[in-house]
């Protein structure tokens, strides 16, 4: 007999009652041959009978209860060596885990022979939801359910029902007809075998994108990046009626590639999705929109604020702001952010106020669930009262964190602290968010960066702590993987800074660069900023050839990516200018002084960094006068 599906498993932990359960539910639900050696196994030697299995079968399913693979170390280990066939064999493993343990993946105990099993799609099982599981690991098998063996041979009262009945139309057809005509099958005709081939790839295909989307959410770029690749390189091998899966390919990508930095990358995939959406559903479609909205972001990212003002604009034109307040919100909630990136502060927080009161009314007629980015990242996310509450509490706590953003930007630190502890309060009553969100994290974050303005280092070294905290209990992460984290350790810096601790302080700024080369490169806007972070602790300590050259490395960043015609790149020229000056060089202060204003007249900023541009510009001017 041929088996579609191998299993490989271990026996402690549960792993052997989960590997029956999953073979009983694929053969009765799915119609899929399964080999389990202690059921399927013959007389002979079992080694040679396994090597034979691995070898004919279609694809292995790897069983891991926790710490499957802890034994693996071992050269004559089992596992090890069903694995080490079926690579050699090269047959598609499929891990299936127990819930919530990822353990698995980590690859650093593992001999060579296995290392790379973590990049593997995998299930999640559990045995609360044991269809969804066996679903989903029918699905990766090419599988989908057979409804009339499911219903007619789904037991062994079924099957001996079925087979009696079988054997009663048989000899009444032998007898009405003296003999029974067996004709050979036609072999299938090319057409239908390529169908039957694209079918698995597209599955292959969508597998591939669905983990893609998994290690996004866990902001796993790198993974993610080659996950979703691969199934936009599957997806665009296949035929053309598949044009919508795959513009959903490339505005996943485009999305992750504006997380990533690579904002020449993203807008082609953005534009890509943009056309074949805008043709298939029209202009007006949530997918249509869904699309112009990170069009509109990546304006924003690359300082183009009135083509981001303009996209902004066009989606609220052709959205129903009754029918679709959370369209609305999300757009005026871009729409803010833009204007306070140009400093038209009391703008920004009167439209931020607007969001709220639209979800207030989101909340009453119980829409918000329905939020836009939900197309972004899974068009298929079911939608219960935890998702719900959670989102309802997710978008008003963003919101409150980013008036709390506006108000540090006009040096207004108690309303700052009031909107943060807002947000907070929010995340922590919700029980669906609560002391473990990222939203809580940045909230926490926030609070630790008025405390240091207001020189309560040991509040803001509390909430730091707990900002640090919160994403490795949520994601599991080692220190050095995080990229949230970023932004965190440069206020860890500055906190143990203005404690005195410099050494410590120093360490933190230098995670902060390293951190952000890892996660997102040498040309991406965090490392960027973390350059520039450390550039003004070294300002701060007099050693001013050192932050020149940190400044200066911030802006060749933002130049290569950006361009320069963007708030921070003014911003980092005018710390540029103060090193310079500090230093002694008048010459190149006063140059990259005119730098940081000519890109603020550019962007017709309205803020009060031109005042403090110009008043800066009037100190070096009297500086040079007097001959200093």
């Amino acid at each position: 007999m041929k088996y579609k599906v191998f299993i490989s498993y271990r026996r402690s932990n549960g792993g052997l009652e989960m590997a029956k359960i999953l073979k009983k539910e694929l053969q009765e639900q799915y119609a899929i041959t399964v080999f389990l050696d202690v059921d399927n196994l013959q007389e002979g030697r079992f080694d040679e009978q396994l090597i034979e299995r691995i070898k004919k079968c279609d694809k292995v399913v790897l069983v891991l209860p926790s710490g499957a693979l802890e034994r693996c170390r071992e050269e004559n280990d089992w596992v090890r060596w069903e694995i080490e066939y079926a690579r050699k064999f090269h047959k598609t493993i499929i891990p299936v885990y127990q819930s919530g343990d990822l353990s698995w993946r980590d690859e650093e105990n593992l001999p060579e022979s296995m290392r790379g099993l973590g990049y593997y799609n995998g299930v999640e099982y559990n045995p609360l939801y044991l269809d969804s599981t066996v679903k989903k690991l029918a699905g990766y098998l090419g599988k989908r359910r057979h409804f009339l063996y499911h219903y007619m041979l789904g037991s062994r009262n079924k099957r001996a029902w079925f087979a009696v009945c079988m054997l009663a139309a048989i000899c009444m057809t032998v007898w009405l007809t003296g003999y029974v005509s067996r004709r050979d099958r036609e072999p299938l005709s090319f057409d239908e075998e390529f169908n039957d081939h694209l079918v698995m790839e597209l599955n292959n295909a969508s597998h591939q994108y669905e983990q893609g989307l998994y290690n996004w959410k866990r902001l796993d770029y790198n993974r993610a990046q080659r996950d979703i690749l691969a199934a936009h390189d599957d997806m665009s091998e296949q035929i053309p009626q598949y044009d919508v899966e795959m513009a959903k390919i490339n505005n996943s990508l485009g999305c992750l590639y504006l997380d990533m930095g690579k904002y020449e990358e993203a807008y082609e995939y953005l534009s890509s999705a943009y056309v074949t959406f805008r043709k298939a559903y029209g202009r007006k479609s949530l997918e249509a929109r869904a699309v112009q909205y990170s069009i509109a972001q990546h304006d924003y990212y690359t300082g183009d604020f009135a083509t981001a003002l303009k996209t902004c604009q066009a989606i609220l034109d052709v959205t129903d702001a009754a029918e679709d307040k959370t369209v609305v919100s999300a757009v005026k909630h871009l729409q803010a952010k833009i204007l306070d990136e140009r400093g038209a502060w009391e703008e920004a927080l009167t439209i931020y106020d607007e969001v709220l009161g639209l979800y207030s009314d989101i909340e009453e007629d119980g829409e918000l669930a329905k939020e836009l980015t939900d197309y972004v990242y899974h068009s298929e996310s079911e939608e219960g009262e935890g998702d719900y509450d959670s989102n309802a509490g997710r978008w008003v706590a963003l919101t409150y964190n980013a008036k709390g953003c506006v108000y540090l930007h006009m040096g207004e630190v108690n309303e700052a602290r009031r909107a943060f502890d807002q947000a907070l309060t929010i995340c922590l009553e919700n029980v669906y968010l609560g002391d473990n969100s990222l939203i809580t994290a940045q909230a926490y974050k926030n609070l630790a960066i008025v405390y240091g303005h207001r020189r309560e280092i040991r509040r803001g070294l509390d909430c730091i702590d707990r900002a640090v905290k919160i994403p490795f209990n949520l994601f599991g992460f080692e220190e050095d993987q995080y990229p949230g984290l970023v932004e965190v350790y440069d206020v860890y810096g500055d906190l143990l800074h203005l404690a005195g601790e410099d050494e410590q302080a120093e360490s933190y700024y230098e995670k902060a660069c390293d951190l952000s080369i890892a996660s997102y490169g040498e040309n991406h806007p965090q490392t960027a900023a973390a350059y520039n972070a450390f550039g003004l602790y070294y300002y701060d300590i007099a050693d001013y050839e050192t932050a020149v050259t940190l400044f200066e490395q911030a802006i060749e960043i933002r130049k290569n990516i950006l361009g320069i015609d963007y708030t921070s790149t003014a911003i980092y020229y005018a710390n540029l200018a103060k090193a310079y000056e500090a230093g002694g060089n008048q010459e190149k202060a006063q140059d990259a002084l005119e730098h940081a204003k000519e890109i603020c007249d550019g962007l017709e900023m309205e803020s009060g960094l031109i005042d403090q541009l110009l008043q800066w510009a009037q100190v070096v001017e009297t500086e040079e006068e007097s001959g200093l």
